[in-house]
C-alpha cells in the first residue's frame, strides 16, 4: 500500500482488533497514523481542521446510523481515502465507493499488506 510521506494517516473501524492491526503494520513504517474506533470522534477531530494532507482508511460497517463512505462523503475525504471493509464484493457498496471515488480494498488482505511511502 503506498501512503503520502508526511501526511496523517487516520484509521477508522470500530473493531479493536482490527486497529491493533493497522497500528502493528505502521510500527514497521514511517507513517504518522492515528485511530478511531467511532465516526463522531473522528468527525470531532476533523472539525475546523485542515485536513487536506490527510489521508482516511476506514471500515464500511461502523455503527448503526453511519458507515465509512457516509464518513468519507462527509468529511470530504473522497479522493484521500481507501475503504477497507470484509463487504468488498458488496456490488452496492462497490458502486457508492466508485461514485465517491473511494478504492475499496478487502480486509482478507490485511495481514498481506506492505506500506510504502510515496
Amino acid at each position: 500500500m503506498h501512503l503520502p510521506k508526511d501526511a496523517p494517516i487516520y484509521v477508522l473501524d470500530d473493531d479493536k482488533n482490527v486497529l491493533g492491526g493497522w497500528e502493528t503494520l505502521f510500527k514497521k513504517s514511517d507513517v504518522n497514523a492515528y485511530y478511531f474506533s467511532s465516526p463522531l470522534e473522528l468527525m470531532r477531530e476533523l472539525a475546523g481542521k485542515n485536513h487536506k494532507n490527510l489521508f482516511l482508511l476506514t471500515d464500511f460497517e461502523l455503527q448503526k446510523d453511519f458507515n465509512g463512505l457516509d464518513v468519507v462523503e462527509q468529511a470530504g475525504l473522497s479522493y484521500r481515502s481507501v475503504l477497507v471493509t470484509g463487504r468488498d464484493f458488496d456490488k452496492d457498496v462497490q458502486a457508492r465507493a466508485r461514485t465517491l471515488g473511494v478504492p475499496v480494498l478487502g480486509k482478507d488482505r490485511l495481514p498481506l499488506l506492505k506500506v510504502v511511502t510515496v
